[in-house]
């Protein structure tokens, strides 16, 4: 039997922080203000992210922690996979999330004229989408742990043919398609 009470616990810390906004930075101000304000709202989405990643990382050392599984039933496994889809579905939305924003971003610096601000801006808005990068990669590795974790439960994924040779493994995959 497979032990999905984990998912639970990953269900709680699943969802990643939401990248803020500079649209109420964008007023008047000194331009010392406004960097100061830009590196207050980029430190702290990344700490919030690092926090995030942090939590996230120690349900998957515990999930890690609770093997080897059992064979699990296929209304379980079904569920499991269900579960591994919603997290590839969480990474893939935030990642176009994160380009729109992006492109907003840059729509929105072409009517700045200020270059030092533009240059600000832009700085700030590179760091939030490097965090976004980094909160995707998170997910998607999630998801690679949880497949694994899957074809150890699942009896139907065990006995097929192992590579150690990167050239035998292609053929072996061209041979398949």
């Amino acid at each position: 039997m497979l032990d999905t009470s984990f998912v639970f616990a990953l269900e709680r810390v699943l969802v990643p922080p939401s990248a803020p906004s500079f649209e109420g930075f964008r007023q008047p101000g000194t331009r010392g203000g406004i960097e100061k304000r830009v590196k207050i709202l980029t430190d702290g989405y990344a700490a919030y992210a690092e926090n995030w990643a942090s939590e996230l990382d120690a349900q998957t050392r515990r999930i890690a922690a609770a093997f080897p599984v059992e064979q699990a039933n296929p209304n379980e496994l079904q569920e499991f996979i269900g579960f591994i889809e919603e997290v590839e579905d969480l990474a893939e939305a935030l990642a176009v999330q994160s380009e729109r924003r992006h492109k907003r971003s840059k729509a929105e610096l072409k009517r700045v004229s200020d270059p030092d601000l533009v240059r600000m801006y832009q700085s700030g808005d590179q760091r939030l989408c490097e965090i976004e990068r980094k909160i995707v990669e998170r997910l998607l590795k999630l998801a690679l742990f949880l497949r694994a974790i899957r074809a150890e439960a699942d009896p139907a994924a065990k006995g097929g043919p192992t590579f150690e040779d990167p050239e035998d493994l292609r053929r072996h995959l061209a041979s398949v398609l």
